[in-house]
């Protein structure tokens, strides 16, 4: 609380580096806005959620895009900075695709039906919400630069949206299907032994 509420604001005032050196005053920026990056990537996770940190300068990605695609050509130190922040999406987004249900039980341990159950809620949340950043405008124009500059790097990234698009449809789906079941589930579990069977036809259907 105290690096975000009161350290960040404080270094993120331009008032109080005036005087600092333009090199110092560059550098200092480039480490806030990496923490502000790790601690929103941070706060993220502790809710479930994947967040795809910006790159520095992202308040200019417009009037950038705008002006390379009237001159053909875009500012190498800008592109770097995209690539960089591209390969810690592709970082964040690999983890999310490579979770699998079945961990719990490969690590021998003997998960109910319910883990199954929020396992693909939560993944179709959090990958609605990657869908939902790499679909927002400023995105879009990063990934549109990269394409009209030839960045070795647009490739991965076209690859990185396919691969969250069929794994949300994927989850999607799957959590749609098990809605129903998960309800039925719930109501047999909190069954005594005794009233277990009606519960079963609607299990078994």
């Amino acid at each position: 609380v105290f690096v975000e509420d009161v350290l960040v604001p404080m270094l993120s005032n331009r008032k109080n580096h005036e005087q600092w050196p333009a090199v110092v005053k560059q550098d200092v920026q480039t480490h806030i806005h990496e923490l502000k990056n790790s601690i929103s990537v941070l706060n993220g996770q502790m809710r479930g959620r994947t967040l795809l940190p910006m790159p520095l300068g992202v308040e200019e990605i417009e009037r950038a895009a705008e002006r390379g695609a009237a001159e053909n050509k875009y500012s190498a130190k800008f592109i770097g900075v995209v690539e960089t922040t591209l390969v810690e999406w592709s970082s964040l987004t690999s983890e999310v695709l490579d979770r699998k249900s079945a961990v719990l039980l490969e690590k021998g341990n003997n998960p109910g039906p319910q883990v199954e159950f929020e396992f693909w809620r939560a993944r179709a949340a959090n990958l609605e919400g990657i869908w939902a950043q790499l679909d927002d405008y400023k995105v879009k124009r990063m990934k549109a630069m990269l394409q009209q500059a030839q960045s070795a790097y647009y490739p991965s990234f076209h690859l990185t949206y396919e691969q969250i698009d069929t794994a949300l449809r994927e989850a999607e789906e799957i959590n749609m299907h098990l809605k129903p079941l998960s309800r039925a589930v719930q109501n047999m579990e909190e069954a005594d032994f005794p009233d277990i069977k009606p519960h079963l036809p609607a299990i078994m259907h």
